[in-house]
């Protein structure tokens, strides 16, 4: 997917068309367009887009939680709490002394890791702005799947009771 996001300051008062164009080249490349928004700028809104770490390549153990943000306000986000709950346990909350342009996008890294077991984890990621004027773009919901650690050159899965964290 790709997202567009066009200022239509220019336009006030006025009747707007918009038209999408596709061109075919193949089998299984129909255009879709989904989520389309028209809605008056805001000065300060900050969107959690995703969480980028852990991935579902590991083992159980301790990760950092990395995050992107997105400003969609057009004031320039400085400072911003941003929080992650690992299966719905305490929030975790940092500060973050940033600069994000509006409509940039930042990395955040949490200063403090997670613990993860092996199986799926559920991890929960919100931001916290002064001033947001849209809350409904703020947390994102994720997972991780993540197979056992083996610390033994012996090791024996017969999968009678599951995957046993294998795919």
């Amino acid at each position: 997917w790709k997202e567009l996001i066009v200022p239509l300051a220019g336009y006030n008062n006025a009747i707007a068309q918009f038209r999408i164009v596709a061109t075919h080249t193949g089998c299984c490349d129909d255009p879709a367009i989904d989520d389309f928004e028209i809605f008056d700028l805001l000065n300060d809104d900050a969107k959690m887009l995703g969480i980028t770490a852990p991935v579902n390549d590991g083992c159980a153990g301790e990760y950092e939680i990395s995050v992107d943000v997105q400003n969609n306000g057009q004031d320039t986000i400085t400072s911003i709490d941003a929080a992650y709950s690992i299966n719905g346990g305490a929030a975790v909350t940092e500060t973050f002394t940033v600069t994000i342009n509006p409509f940039a996008t930042q990395n955040l890294t949490f200063s403090t890791p997670a613990t993860f077991v092996e199986g799926v984890t559920n991890i929960t990621t919100w931001t916290v702005l002064t001033g947001d004027g849209f809350l409904g773009n703020d947390t994102i919901i994720d997972s991780v799947d993540l197979a056992p650690i083996i610390d033994s050159v012996l090791y024996c899965e017969g999968f009678e009771n599951g995957s046993g964290g294998w795919s």
